[in-house]
């Protein structure tokens, strides 16, 4: 953990750039481009920070079992996300960062978180790739950060998701081809654009306690899956098999089919939208 890397420039590498194992070393003010893959870490608290990393060949950073402070960085034309976070290091601090030009710009997170996790990044979106909240586990996500889902994945809450918005900052669940909000996080420009299904939902389980949705905006989910699949686990943007959860002052809007489903539980709704889906409110 001893290093610090400054001002310096790692280029051309065959295959990692920088690769930080068991070590949370502080990289700053430095140059990685050019390399197959970008900086990768490990079990790392590292700090990487004003740094420029460009042109490699996969992504610009990734991280596993990690808690990485990412902050005011240029991550540009890589070929693959500007960063990649597994479930379990998506409690990362990220913020500042200016991303361009790579295959995904936003922040990558698919798996299962296994602690206690708080999404903050409002500069670049978070990019679902199908995650799951556990029995026990909180993931809270702060005002104004939007969250868009590849795939068609899902999340998935066995546990408990606290996404407690507000009036002048909502915070967005919604398709990774919605430019409207968090940007052209799929950088296609105007090639593409959502569409309700494009991805499937939110879906809290029974054993899900807790649960707060307030000035969120859910849209563009829905998707049926493969053939046989039905609620509440396709079909559906928002699926609630739990009684322990308040859904206030939102909008459930463009699903493919139900905007809400509500199964074998007694959720709160209140003050909300509920628009421009296939159907509206299920309850059963």
């Amino acid at each position: 953990s001893s290093l610090t890397l400054s001002n310096s420039t790692v280029e051309q590498g065959l295959h990692y750039g920088v690769y930080i194992y068991g070590a949370s070393p502080a990289i700053t003010g430095s140059v990685i481009r050019n390399n197959s893959k970008g900086i990768y870490l490990a079990y790392s608290n590292a700090t990487i920070t004003n740094n420029t990393i460009s042109n490699n060949g996969d992504y610009g950073i990734s991280a596993g079992a990690s808690t990485a402070t990412i902050t005011g960085n240029t991550i540009s034309e890589n070929s693959d996300y500007a960063i990649y976070l597994g479930a379990e290091s998506s409690n990362s601090t990220v913020s500042g960062n200016t991303l361009s030009g790579n295959g995904t710009n936003g922040i990558g997170v698919s798996g299962t978180i296994n602690a206690p996790t708080t999404w903050r990044s409002l500069d670049a979106a978070y990019v679902v790739d199908s995650l799951s909240v556990p029995e026990g586990i909180i993931l809270t996500i702060s005002p104004g950060v939007v969250v868009k889902f590849s795939g068609p994945p899902r999340l998935t809450i066995y546990g408990t998701l606290i996404a407690d918005g507000t009036s002048s900052q909502p915070i967005y669940f919604t398709s990774l081809k919605d430019d409207t909000v968090g940007g052209d996080t799929n950088g296609d420009g105007s090639a593409s654009s959502p569409s309700p299904g494009d991805w499937y939902n939110l879906y809290f389980l029974s054993t899900s306690t807790g649960n707060l949705l307030d000035h969120v905006v859910v849209r563009y989910g829905g998707n049926s899956g493969v053939y046989g699949c039905g609620p509440p686990s396709c079909d559906t943007t928002l699926s609630i098999e739990s009684s322990s959860l308040t859904l206030s002052n939102s909008t459930v809007e463009q699903g493919l089919h139900y905007g809400v489903y509500i199964y074998g539980a007694s959720p709160a709704i209140t003050g909300s939208v509920i628009r421009n889906n296939s159907k509206g409110i299920y309850l059963a």
